[in-house]
């Protein structure tokens, strides 16, 4: 994982011992090949230039690909939780215990929302890495002691991750940044999704009760597909603004060039 997508990394100076072992070593590796031997592995990813405005490619990439196709996979995978949680049940009820689409509702939005952000961070930095989308550079880089924290700007960490503390640094921080996203959502979300089925249910009495067969399963498939649409976006910007900020810093310090910056200078 390269220093623009792992989220535990900032921009340094440049390992001058570490890009000169690299080149020692794939020069012993193959010494009939001089081609690009000073290309240390980070400057061979084919990261793109920062846009200076939303561009079709990151839309599509935002709202299509992360959203739709995010909605669809937790349409399936809540489809299949509900259908195997709630068809031998007696009854399905709005919020007493147990069986209740409430508590599910909580829960679903916890696991999806820090699944989901786990997810991002390995898709798109992959993306980033390889070229299919270009990172976010429009936005101003924040000042604020926690942006500055949320978006990783100011911890100073190593390239790679080794060993078991900098992967569990990795989970945590990045499921600590899901759930503060999901503070912002969870109002509104959960909110609407109570209402929507006190709409649905049969009232008896202070409770709402649903068919066992049908309506858990197709509210988890419907809340799956929304849930995913609109939360995910944010998620992927997450990266991609803040590998935007990166290859800017970086570049500016001389650093790491973009594919474009480097097909120009062959040219």
């Amino acid at each position: 994982m390269t220093w623009a997508t792992n989220p535990l990394f900032t921009p340094g100076e440049p390992d001058e011992k570490k890009d000169a072992t690299d080149v020692e070593a794939r020069l012993q590796h193959d010494s009939g090949n001089t081609t690009d031997l000073t290309t240390s592995k980070s400057d061979e990813w084919a990261f793109k230039t920062p846009t200076d405005h939303l561009t079709r490619r990151q839309a599509v990439y935002l709202f299509v690909l992360d959203g739709i196709v995010s909605g669809l996979i937790g349409a399936g995978i809540n489809f299949g939780i509900a259908y195997a949680t709630y068809h031998t049940q007696d009854a399905v009820r709005l919020f007493v215990l147990p069986n209740a689409l409430a508590a599910d509702t909580g829960f679903t939005l916890l696991a999806q929302f820090i699944i989901t952000w786990w997810a991002e961070c390995f898709v798109v930095g992959w993306h980033l890495r390889t070229g299919v989308v270009p990172s976010i550079g429009f936005f101003r880089e924040p000042k604020s002691r926690f942006m500055r924290w949320y978006f990783y700007l100011d911890d100073k960490q190593p390239q790679e991750l080794r060993g078991f503390k900098p992967w569990f640094s990795l989970f945590f921080g990045n499921a600590i940044r899901s759930l503060i996203l999901l503070a912002i959502f969870f109002p509104v979300v959960f909110g609407a999704t109570i209402g929507f089925l006190t709409l649905v249910g049969t009232r008896r009495g202070a409770e709402w009760y649903y068919d066992v067969v049908f309506a858990p399963q197709i509210f988890k498939l419907v809340f799956g597909i929304v849930v995913g649409s609109i939360c995910t976006p944010p998620m992927a910007a997450f990266f991609l603004v803040r590998c935007g900020w990166i290859m800017k810093a970086r570049e500016g310090a001389g650093g790491m060039q973009s594919v474009e910056e480097i097909s120009s200078t062959e040219a």
